[in-house]
């Protein structure tokens, strides 16, 4: 494996100081031979080393410059680790915000654009509605909230080509304990079917409160686009 400048000018204070083993400092002496840059640093090194040593009439430096040379090099160090930490950061956070805007952020699809066509008691999709369409059940299970979103992920996936596929029949329901494989298009006690508007397409009903859930059933259905409602409702 080459040995990069980096990882020498890493090892030069402790090679000026004899503290590299053999092996190491071969390695050291090996990139020297080759490489001007990093003899420059040690040149510097060296001179900066022979400063202190010899600093008071050829005395040792004392303990306090040895102290304040080795916080030198720790401080750089530091600087160099916060520098990696703060690019792998920004590469995180640079993934984070991309998986958002691809797979998370969603887009309200209005009716109009939907697709969806009811035809008689019968849903159908004239374009692609998967992993687009989704539904909220009133508290009283008896009216469900349409609705369309889609996200740049699923829009790769599955490309709005046009289609005619029938969804729900709502005018042919069963009890839902003798729901088959085969009955995956029927619902049973729906007596209204609405579309969201994109202000309630994140609503949350309050399933524990009967008539808070009844209360917020008129709000949302008061703002919503009426697509199907049972004969007996119609008679009301």
């Amino acid at each position: 494996m080459k040995i990069t400048c980096d990882v020498i000018q890493d090892l030069l204070p402790l090679y000026v100081d004899g503290m590299l083993s053999s092996d190491s400092s071969q390695l050291v002496e090996e990139h020297l031979e080759g490489c001007e840059s990093c003899r420059r640093v040690w040149t510097e090194l060296k001179q900066e080393s022979h400063y202190f040593e010899n600093t008071g009439s050829g005395k040792k430096m004392d303990e306090d410059a040895k102290a304040a040379f080795q916080r030198v090099r720790r401080s750089i160090l530091r600087k160099r680790i916060l520098w990696v930490c703060i690019a792998v950061a920004c590469v995180l956070a640079a993934v984070r915000v991309g998986h958002y805007f691809y797979a998370e952020k969603e887009t309200y699809i209005s009716f109009e654009d939907s697709g969806l066509e009811m035809r008689g008691d019968k849903l159908y999709a004239t374009k692609i509605y998967y992993g687009r369409l989704s539904g909220l059940i009133s508290p009283d299970q008896k009216v469900q909230f349409l609705r369309m979103v889609e996200t740049e992920e699923v829009r790769k996936i599955y490309p709005s080509d046009s289609c005619d596929e029938l969804i729900t029949d709502y005018g042919d329901q069963i009890d839902e304990h003798q729901r088959t494989m085969a009955d995956e298009n029927r619902l049973s006690g729906i007596e209204k079917v609405y579309y969201l508007p994109e202000e309630y397409v994140n609503y949350q009903f309050n399933y524990d409160d009967p008539e808070i859930g009844a209360e917020q059933t008129k709000e949302v259905e008061s703002k919503s686009i009426l697509l199907w409602e049972s004969e007996a409702e119609e008679a009301k």
